[in-house]
């Protein structure tokens, strides 16, 4: 009973197969259809996330680079009132940035997210699919990174 048991939590463990799956030689690490990295190379695999990751994250931002020290950036993570967040957390100045991002998106011409002062909807679903292409690559690069997340 106790082997079953086992069982089901190394399975339940177990890295899922779109994600990252072994060679037959068990030398080699392939990362759906895009990579192969041997076991010599496997550091190769994070730095390629990391990468695709911060490409990606500059697309995201269209061009702008706000000057916000993350490493003083603070959050209240027992607070559950309805529309509490970390950017309206006293002290961290993040309101009037978010602001001024949402207004440099709204104004720049360059992204053409507005034409005739209406939202470009298939601009709007191409960078939302983009910025869930981001979040995949975070947490693919934060996955190889850091270990097995239980």
């Amino acid at each position: 009973m106790s082997l079953r048991n086992l069982g089901r939590v190394l399975a339940a463990s177990d890295t899922p197969p779109f994600l990252l799956r072994w060679s037959q030689d068990e030398q080699s690490v392939f990362y759906r259809d895009k990579l192969t990295v041997s076991l010599n190379d496997l550091r190769e695999l994070a730095t390629y996330f990391a990468n695709e990751a911060t490409e990606m994250y500059s697309k995201l931002m269209l061009g702008l680079n706000p000057d916000i020290d993350l490493t003083l950036i603070k959050d209240d993570i027992i607070n559950t009132e309805n529309n509490f967040s970390f950017i309206t957390y006293p002290g961290n100045s993040l309101r009037q940035a978010y602001f001024t991002l949402s207004i440099e998106t709204y104004t720049n011409r360059r992204h053409n997210f507005y034409k005739n002062r209406k939202l470009v909807w298939t601009i709007v679903i191409e960078y939302l699919k983009n910025e869930n292409k981001f979040h995949e690559l975070l947490l693919d690069t934060m996955y190889i990174t850091s270990g097995q997340l239980l």
